[in-house]
């Protein structure tokens, strides 16, 4: 049997405290069994620089279940970092790129690695300066621009900076992603241990419960998006079996925690987690493959938009070209 490996999924904030952290949920992937080990939170932007830099933040969680369970044969052993495999695999639920568009009109560099260093120089203030000046020379229903992985998951462009900040999160967090020496797929691919994909777990709540919102809202609606919530936590072992092949193991203390947490914050966490596991088995996590040129030209367009992808924009897992 393979050996088992440590799933993580994050569910981010640009500006985590103890009131709203980031929060975590660390699963181990043994087979086809996916089991939810832990969800924490993480209340500062230096503990999620720990958690990526020091695997062993997540391996030593899931060795001490490995020694607690191995004697009754449940568990196999650890995954070693020398077979040449990834030991630690985490989907972070935030933007870990830019639209080419728009490094084009802000004058930044088109290489992931160059703009998202030149991004991390910047100021709060300096970064939204930027943001603004390419906004302000836009048409009014163009201001935003995203990526073409954004349009594929309708997704909001991740250069929002209200409502939903993911511009925020991509300010805070990508320098961060860069500096932790992980493999960032498909964006830095070094043979590190560790490996990081952009997750969005809407994406599986939509499979899973249509449009129906299950986090924060109204006080008057709670009750009903908390029902939401149980029906998507059942429904996620279908989900899982449908498309990974994975049968779930959630102990029932964490899915009491996902259905009474009204933010959906932890749940989140858990759905990204899942979204990495049903893509562990595709070739290439699923992203999708380039193909020989055609007669109408079609080939060479969506080839430079992979190339476009893998260079500068990034891909979440689970979408097609738009």
């Amino acid at each position: 049997m393979p050996a088992a490996r440590t799933i993580c999924g994050f569910d981010m904030t640009s500006a985590p405290s103890r009131q709203k952290p980031i929060t975590c949920a660390i699963c181990t992937l043994e087979g086809n069994r996916l089991t939810l080990l832990s969800l924490r939170g993480l209340e500062s932007v230096v503990d999620f620089r720990h958690a990526l830099a020091d695997a062993q933040y997540q391996l030593d969680v899931q060795r001490r279940f490995i020694v607690q369970c191995s004697a009754v044969g449940q568990c196999a052993d650890a995954a070693d970092p020398s077979d040449g495999g990834y030991s630690w695999i985490a989907g972070l639920d935030f933007p870990f790129g830019q639209a080419a568009e728009f490094l084009a009109e802000a004058g930044w560099p088109a290489e992931w690695e160059v703009y998202v260093r030149h991004a991390g120089s910047l100021s709060r203030e300096e970064y939204a300066e930027a943001i603004y000046a390419v906004m302000a020379k836009r048409p009014k229903g163009r201001k935003l621009i995203r990526r073409l992985t954004d349009v594929a998951a309708n997704a909001i462009s991740p250069m929002s900076l209200a409502y939903v900040p993911v511009g925020r999160m991509f300010h805070a967090l990508a320098p961060i992603v860069l500096e932790s020496g992980a493999d960032v797929f498909p964006l830095r691919m070094r043979g590190d241990s560790r490996l990081l994909l952009e997750a969005y777990p809407a994406l599986v709540a939509r499979a899973v419960i249509g449009s129906d919102s299950y986090k924060e809202g109204p006080a008057a609606q709670r009750e009903q998006r908390a029902q939401n919530r149980g029906r998507l936590v059942q429904g996620l072992a279908v989900y899982a079996e449908q498309n990974g092949g994975l049968v779930l193991d959630v102990p029932y203390v964490f899915a009491e925690t996902m259905l009474h947490d009204w933010r959906g914050d932890y749940l989140d966490a858990f759905l990204c987690a899942v979204q990495v596991a049903c893509a562990s088995h595709l070739g290439d996590w699923g992203m999708p493959s380039e193909h020989a040129d055609a007669v109408d030209g079609s080939a060479e367009v969506r080839n430079k938009a992979l190339e476009c992808m893998r260079r500068t924009e990034g891909w979440i897992l689970g979408t097609d070209l738009p």
